[in-house]
């Protein structure tokens, strides 16, 4: 009964996985191993040096990167792009409570 589980687990597993590309699952991937290697929150000292406000980053974009990710985004599909645009606001955008 359990094994009959597991396969039909990766059954409906391999279905979900199907509806992305390769590159979309290697994206998801990296952003699952940058998470896991985040440090989310500062040492007292550099918080006493370098107080946060309200919209300000943390490590400026350089404008090399930026243009490379606009870039990006203008390739895709208009199907892509939404795919795109609930992945970055799933992954920096949603508050975590």
């Amino acid at each position: 009964m359990h094994l009959a589980l597991h396969k039909q687990m990766n059954k409906g597993i391999n279905r979900f996985l199907q509806r992305y590309n390769p590159d979309e699952l290697l994206f998801i991937i990296q952003a699952f191993e940058d998470t896991l290697e985040a440090s989310w929150v500062h040492s007292e000292s550099v918080a006493e040096k370098e107080p946060l406000t309200a919209g300000a980053s943390l490590e400026p974009v350089e404008n090399d990167e930026r243009s490379q990710i606009v870039d990006m985004l203008n390739q895709l599909d208009t199907r892509n792009l939404k795919k795109a645009k609930a992945v970055l606001q799933a992954m920096f955008f949603t508050p975590f409570a």
